[in-house]
Order: C-alpha cells, then structure tokens, then sequence
C-alpha cells in the first residue's frame, strides 16, 4: 500500500534563509516536498520512493540546485549532501538480533548520482565519507538504485514541480541489515536538502533543532505512518 508523506521545512534560522534566498519567510514556508513509499514485488522485492517538490515563486526556481538526469551519472558518488539531495534512512529486521542498532543512509541526486552508507550505530563510525554499503554476498560491489519513468521528468512548465522516483532493490541489503527471507521493513525516515544558490533548506517529517535525521526518535514505523 503506498504511503503518502508531506514532509515540513526543517530550520531554525528561517528568517536568514528567507533573507539570503531573497524571498519572504512565508515563500519557504509555503514549499511543497511530498514523497510516495511503497513495497513492490515485480520485477523484484523493492522500495519504491518518488520525490516531488513543489515551487511557487519564480525567484526560489531560478536559484534551485537541480541538475538534469543524465544516463551517464548513473553510479555510486560521495558528499552528494552538498548539493541537492534525496535521502532515505531505512531500519530493516536483521538475521541475528544482536545488529538491531544498523541502519542503511542512502542519498540521492537528481543527476542521477547515487550513494549507500552503512551505520552500526547512531552516526558510528563517525568517518566521512561514511562506510559504504556492498551488496549482499559481494565483497566490492555497491548497493544500487533501478531509477523509474518519471526520473526524465525536470521542471515542468508553468508549475514549478520537480520529481524523481526510483527503486532500492532489498535482495541485494546484506543480512547484517536485513533478513533476506522476510525483507521487512521495520522504521525509516526521508528527508530533502534543496540548495538555492549556496543556501540549503532541510526538509523531513520530523527533525531536531538543528536537524539530525539520523536520530531515529524522529523515524517512522513503516506500517504506522
């Protein structure tokens, strides 16, 4: 069943933001940013995730950080944090119970550019770039995404919205992270760093003052939400 979340401006300097960007605080406030989650089974066992991000003033879409899709950009890059970025934080059951504290960061860019990362526990190992996510059962190859139609969709006219989707196959998450049989999804959370010019906005369905969506008190049930 898929899940529709709206996710809110995440900041406690909205009124520098606001002044750096050039547009009033209402203009941030009234950004739109909802995301679509949903388990599909064909062509294979995955999570299915669309971005769309919605502009209603044209001074905050001629600043906006947004690179066109290109095929040649599909592969695995780091520190994508620093532009615009569609990211994921998913907590999976794993096959021994004394790993329930792992969890998987994935981040996205438009461009098509893509990143796993690895976590023990809260921000452990505290490296950057983070440890790197590899496929289940492989000792060098990385975890990727099936990018989706709707991923040569960039601005469309007239409307200021913008979207991406695409799929994170769960067969290839090692079981350290998940049980390969049972695939479940126990809690996440998703969060969008939109940069306009060199200023970013955060923006997650809850978050810390500042925000830190690596803190699972603000995480989501993935069947409650």
């Amino acid at each position: 069943m898929t899940q529709n979340l709206n996710l809110t401006l995440a900041t406690d300097s909205i009124n520098t933001d606001a002044k750096n960007i050039g547009v009033s605080v209402d203009c941030l406030e009234q950004i739109e940013v909802c995301v679509s989650v949903d388990i599909i089974q064909k062509p294979e066992p995955s999570l299915l995730l669309h971005f769309r991000i919605r502009l209603f003033d044209d001074t905050l879409a001629d600043q906006l950080d947004w690179l066109d899709w290109q095929p040649q950009n599909v592969s695995s890059q780091d520190y994508l944090w620093e532009r615009t970025c569609l990211e994921c934080f998913i907590k999976g059951t794993p096959l021994n119970q004394d790993q329930t504290n792992r969890y998987i960061e994935i981040n996205v860019s438009p461009s098509g550019h893509y990143a796993f990362y690895k976590f023990e526990s809260y921000r452990n190992p505290a490296t950057l770039p983070p440890i790197p996510l590899l496929k289940r059962d492989t000792t060098s190859g990385h975890a990727d995404i099936i990018w989706h139609e709707t991923n040569m969709m960039n601005a469309i006219n007239n409307t200021g919205t913008y979207q991406r989707k695409f799929a994170i196959p769960l067969a290839q998450l090692p079981q350290d992270i998940f049980d390969y049989q049972s695939l479940t999804i126990e809690r996440f959370n998703l969060s969008v760093i939109l940069y306009f010019a060199s200023t970013p906005l955060y923006f997650a369905p809850g978050y810390l003052t500042p925000p830190d969506f690596h803190d699972q008190r603000y995480w989501l049930d993935f069947n409650n939400c």
